[in-house]
């Protein structure tokens, strides 16, 4: 650890009373303990800064340590324990990864690369719970590994190859597969997001349980084939495999395997038949205990475009009545409740969108049930009044004073909307809702002005201008609702102290920083 970092850590934990020596005779007595005494090494946080790092890690403890503009090379990872680490602007070649531990760690910009002489198979690689950003992977094989639930976006795989790889639940975000063998890989319940696929072949079963795999091969003009044992080539055109859909969609509803059956109407645009699969396919996992399969079923819920917030809502209300009629053990429901979290959270935010969560804090006290009732109205209709796509929840936090939290999720220009009403309406902080009207009439502005100039002829961009307008027409009658919030809240002897809010979720770029996140209490 350099000295830099050292001077930072000690300003973090700045405790007088345990001196160096004290840290030692602990570090000693605890070794005793241990085999293994990397365990109880003085320097916890490994951070290493543009270092060529080549030496032999095996069965070493190396959890929680950072990495950025490092280059690994010649090194032995086999067992070695990365959990939770970072690398940053990294490059990997010609190391020993063999049965390595990846999982939860956070890859930003890093190059797995080809070495002529040297090692490119990751074998038995655990990959699990890992994100990966910007990344590039080039003549890498993967060697029985995992990757569940890992999260690729940016990443490009060049001349790799796959045996017997497991990647159930990853997400696969703008990602590039350039001539790559497929010989053995699970994509079950995998997301793909505008990926590209060249010279590359799709496992044939594998397929319909990709989300938006389907869609994919309908909709692309890559290079992809699928395989099959019943062509002599052992592969198949796209074309072929979707002349195939109605032959599996009778296999999947005959056999009630809901989730490809949904994947496969979803695709079709069956999007009722979709819906009602999904909800057959949540029943039933919830009568045999696949809890965890919940998770994916939300999820391809959610890429059915047609639906509106009772939709998801009735799936949560489906889950709900089975807890309900059926008999779960201590232990189904202590495996339930780690999935179920997560599950509300996809269901309750419906579509995808930006995700706001907000803080506000009152004085209403535990026994004061109609100030409660009134305050809640008031942001409901403040809720309603912006927009009627927005997905919204309400929770009560049982303080004293109550404090009452609200997520949000809608497009993000609605958000901004919505932030700035609720602040200005209740707290009377009108820095947000001017932002927000100061962005509208450039907007505005800038329309108008191109209007000007290229002396705008195409019905579709006057439409555009014409909604901006309304626009513009909308924000003047929203001081009505801001006065008539401030108002009801007033004449109830309603206190807002405070206001927080941070978005949590969905692409907000090019935004005012004062959007994604912002606080202010009644005082200001």
């Amino acid at each position: 650890m350099n000295k830099d970092n050292e001077i930072l850590l000690q300003n973090v934990i700045n405790d007088t009373t345990i001196s160096q020596e004290d840290v030692i005779k602990a570090q000693i007595e605890l070794k005793k303990h241990v085999k293994n005494k990397d365990f109880y090494r003085i320097d916890q946080y490994k951070i290493n800064f543009g270092t060529q790092i080549s030496k032999n890690y095996s069965n070493l403890n190396q959890r929680r340590s950072f990495y950025s503009d490092c280059y690994f090379t010649k090194s032995n990872f086999t067992n070695t324990g990365f959990t939770g680490s970072i690398f940053s602007n990294c490059n990997f070649t010609n190391n020993l990864l063999k049965r390595t531990v990846f999982d939860s760690c956070n890859f930003r910009q890093c190059n797995f690369e080809y070495s002529i002489n040297g090692n490119n198979t990751l074998e038995g690689t655990d990959f699990n719970n890992a994100v990966f950003v910007e990344c590039t992977f080039e003549g890498i094989t993967f060697d029985a590994g995992m990757a569940s639930n890992a999260i690729f976006q940016s990443v490009s795989f060049k001349e790799c190859v796959f045996l017997g790889m497991l990647w159930e639940a990853a997400t696969f975000e703008d990602v590039y597969f350039d001539n790559c063998q497929m010989k053995g890989l699970n994509f079950e319940q995998c997301v793909f997001d505008n990926i590209h696929m060249n010279n590359t072949r799709l496992l044939f079963p594998t397929i319909p349980y990709i989300i938006n795999g389907i869609k994919y091969l309908m909709q692309t003009d890559d290079n992809v084939q699928i395989s099959s044992a019943n062509s002599s080539s052992g592969l198949i055109k796209k074309e072929e495999y979707l002349k195939l859909l109605p032959i599996l969609e009778k296999f999947y509803y005959g056999t009630k395997n809901y989730f490809p059956l949904a994947n496969i109407y979803v695709a079709q645009n069956k999007y009722q038949d979709a819906y009602n699969a999904i909800i057959n396919g949540v029943r039933v996992a919830m009568q045999l205990r696949s809890f965890r399969s919940l998770r994916s079923f939300c999820i391809l819920l959610k890429t059915i475009p047609v639906l509106e917030p009772k939709h998801f809502n009735f799936v949560y209300e489906c889950i709900q009545n089975e807890i309900g009629c059926q008999f779960f053990s201590s232990t189904d429901y202590y495996i339930l409740s780690r999935y179920l979290g997560e599950v509300r959270q996809l269901l309750v935010n419906g579509k995808d969108g930006t995700v706001v969560g907000i803080t506000i804090k009152t004085n209403i006290e535990s026994n004061e049930c109609d100030k409660l009732g009134i305050l809640i109205s008031v942001i409901n209709s403040i809720i309603d009044y912006s927009s009627t796509n927005a997905n919204n929840y309400i929770e009560l936090r049982h303080y004293s004073p109550y404090e009452i939290f609200c997520q949000i999720t809608a497009n993000p220009e609605c958000i901004f909307y919505i932030i700035g009403i609720i602040y200005s309406g209740l707290l009377g902080v009108d820095t947000l809702y001017k932002k927000y009207k100061e962005n509208i009439k450039n907007e505005i502005d800038e329309k108008k002005s191109l209007a000007q100039i290229e002396l705008i002829k195409a019905q579709t961009e006057q439409i555009k201008i014409d909604n901006l307008l309304k626009k513009e027409q909308i924000e003047k009658q929203s001081s009505e609702k801001i006065k008539h919030s401030q108002q009801i809240i007033q004449a109830n002897q309603i206190t807002i102290n405070s206001i927080s809010h941070n978005i949590t979720a969905g692409s907000i770029l090019n935004c005012d920083p004062i959007f994604q996140s912002y606080s202010a209490s009644n005082n200001q």
